[in-house]
């Protein structure tokens, strides 16, 4: 199995705990990191692992699936959903 899937697995959720860590998930938040810095790593994240997610599924098409390829595109597939909110939160709205 290809292991892009799993270094992308790995560094979102690194990028998960320090976004959670900084209160970046929260829209006022002023502490921590800079809005544009959780932006970046937010739309960073997203594209890697929606681009794991293609990988995975491209393999078990190839090979079939297993349970680990199951798990890690689940992983990806979700993660990318909570980068995908989080970005949309913390996005400055003017009104």
């Amino acid at each position: 199995m290809n292991k892009f899937p799993w270094l992308a697995l790995g560094i979102s959720l690194l990028f998960a705990l320090i976004i959670l860590q900084t209160d970046g998930h929260v829209p006022g938040s002023t502490g921590g990191l800079p809005l544009l810095m959780r932006l970046l790593m937010s739309e960073f994240a997203f594209l890697l692992n929606i681009a794991g997610v293609i990988v995975s599924v491209r393999e078990m098409l190839r090979h079939g699936p297993s349970f680990a390829a199951i798990a890690v595109t689940t992983g990806c597939l979700l993660l990318a959903g909570f980068f995908f909110y989080i970005a949309i939160m913390i996005w400055p709205v003017r009104g």
